[in-house]
């Protein structure tokens, strides 16, 4: 405080394209003219998220470089132990911004039209079935292992660079599923680029309110959804 922050621009970093980008850069718009300094969203991709984790946690703790959180930044440090962070240790918390559930969707050329009818599908086809994520560790990446892990299906898995670039690689057929976040994927499934079988949450969302929750879907363990 006795510096008089904030006396220049700060950075927001983003481990992640799509929800994380979209949200960071609607608090951007609101925060620069709120202090009365430039707030820059910048993209630091990869790795699950680390670059960005491990990039803001060697930053000097002056207020000016801040990180736009996500699951994996308390996920990874079990996952990899030789990450090169400290959650607890190495940032503090500010705000919850905000939560986003994730959605499973399907390639329109997928024969399921529902959960149940995919889970089925795997079953019958034992790693014939592809799906996308943003990395290893990335929030859908675990999702989509508990959801082989509660229905015992073998769905290979094809790591991308975000979960945004899955998502790219599954409307174009690279893969046959991926999970990402609603923001990301409603306009997809809205223009029957890709199909939704289930929102990852307790409850439906507006922006694509024929698509039941896992619940209601037949799996009501399966829920995923970032903050």
């Amino acid at each position: 405080m006795a510096q008089g922050w904030p006396a220049k621009p700060i950075r927001i970093l983003l481990p992640f394209a799509g929800g994380t980008d979209v949200v960071a850069r609607m608090l951007a718009l609101k925060l620069s003219p709120a202090i009365g300094q430039q707030v820059v969203p910048e993209q630091r991709l990869g790795a699950g998220g680390n670059i960005a984790h491990e990039a803001v946690a060697k930053s000097p703790p002056d207020g000016y470089t801040l990180l736009m959180g996500a699951p994996p930044v308390v996920i990874n440090p079990h996952l990899n132990p030789k990450v090169n962070y400290d959650p607890l240790r190495d940032f503090v918390p500010i705000v919850l911004l905000g939560t986003i559930p994730n959605t499973i969707v399907v390639h329109p050329s997928v024969p399921a039209r529902t959960l149940g009818e995919l889970i089925q599908l795997a079953r019958r086809n034992p790693g014939k079935l592809t799906y996308g994520s943003g990395g290893v560790g990335s929030a859908n990446h675990l999702a989509a292992e508990l959801m082989k892990s509660l229905t015992k299906t073998q769905i290979l898995h094809v790591p991308y660079k975000s979960a945004t670039i899955g998502l790219v690689g599954a409307t174009s057929g690279e893969v046959d599923i991926v999970i990402v976040v609603v923001s990301s994927v409603a306009p997809f499934v809205q223009q029957g680029r890709m199909r939704a079988l289930a929102m990852l949450d307790t409850k439906r969302v507006a922006a694509l309110p024929e698509v039941p929750t896992s619940a209601e879907a037949g799996l009501p363990a399966l829920v995923a959804v970032n903050w």
